[in-house]
């Protein structure tokens, strides 16, 4: 997840450790641990709306209020940490789930220490957790072997929740609160961006079979993985959206506060890819001559015929007169 201040990116892994990667100079260079649990599984993390402070679970350990600023670490009493996980928008709420189906979301209360339960389904467990600025919850809740679940918004005033969506795989919420893109499973299982404001919603097709997915701050961009595992980003406007190729799944993605950047999980990596330029078609839809004239634009570097390579082929070196538009990477 990055901070809200774009300044860092924060991450858990499998050995343990809750990291912060510094997105600029100001930031400093290389990761820093703001938590170690030893080597026991963390599961994942919530990031505080001011950038102070990060929640994380998982591991038997509970779960955590991590400072990023090394001031010191509280543990959250009376909340599950082996499931989802969230911070309310004034950082004076924090909600949590098990990853056991029929356990119940409980949300703490952190300056009274008083804790709600939700009972989200008897056989249903809870995959991801979020705040809206208005202090509203919504869930995405999952069972396993079947398509049952549910994508619903909380009232936490009196418990009452609507339900958006059932089917529901993946969502991700614009900061303001009002635009919603959620993944569903199935047999029609393009991605549907909802308009909270509104309440209107509109399905993605250009997206196609969409498994994870994330926003822009502006709700005007998405981005999701496909079914064959790579990734793709586009306007919710419809058209082609432009491919990123990835070797390994492309999971869990992220767009930077700035929309500058989207950072996934590739692997045991993180993987940072430039935003494409939405006012460029992908590349993947140009013709053979567009794409090398585009090709050429970014190198010197010719393939020519070689009768004395294996191939056949080899390279050369052009004349470089410099950029007629320099690149931004």
């Amino acid at each position: 997840a990055f901070l809200p201040d774009g300044s860092a990116l924060a991450s858990t892994s499998a050995d343990g450790t809750l990291r912060l990667w510094p997105l600029s100079a100001a930031a400093g260079s290389g990761s820093r641990v703001l938590y170690d649990t030893g080597g026991l599984y963390l599961k994942g993390l919530s990031v505080g709306p001011r950038s102070e402070r990060v929640m994380v679970g998982g591991g038997g350990q509970g779960v955590w209020l991590i400072s990023v600023d090394g001031g010191g670490r509280q543990k959250l009493a009376g909340l599950e940490g082996r499931g989802a996980f969230a911070l309310g928008p004034r950082g004076r709420l924090a909600a949590s789930s098990a990853s056991t189906p029929g356990r119940p979301i409980r949300v703490l209360d952190l300056e009274t220490g008083d804790i709600q339960s939700l009972t989200a389904g008897v056989d249903l467990t809870v995959g991801k957790l979020r705040f809206t600025p208005d202090g509203l919850l919504i869930s995405n809740t999952s069972k396993e072997g079947s398509l049952d679940g549910d994508l619903r918004i909380w009232n936490l005033e009196d418990g009452s929740h609507e339900v958006l969506s059932d089917k529901p795989g993946s969502f991700d919420l614009t900061p303001d609160g009002r635009f919603l893109l959620a993944s569903r499973q199935g047999e029609s299982s393009e991605p549907v961006l909802y308009d909270l404001a509104n309440n209107t919603s509109m399905p993605l097709p250009s997206h196609g079979e969409a498994r994870s997915v994330a926003l822009d701050t502006e709700g005007q961009i998405a981005v999701t993985r496909r079914a064959d595992g790579h990734g793709q980003v586009g306007l919710v406007t419809g058209g082609p959206p432009h491919l990123l190729v990835s070797s390994e799944t492309f999971k869990s993605p992220v767009v930077s506060p700035d929309g500058q950047w989207i950072a996934a999980a590739h692997g045991s990596t993180i993987r940072l890819w430039p935003m494409p330029d939405m006012s460029q078609p992908p590349l993947h839809t140009l013709s053979l001559d567009q794409l090398l004239a585009r090709l050429r634009a970014l190198t010197n570097l010719r393939v020519v015929p070689d009768p004395e390579s294996e191939t056949g082929w080899g390279f050369e070196l052009d004349l470089f007169p410099g950029w007629e538009k320099v690149p931004t990477w």
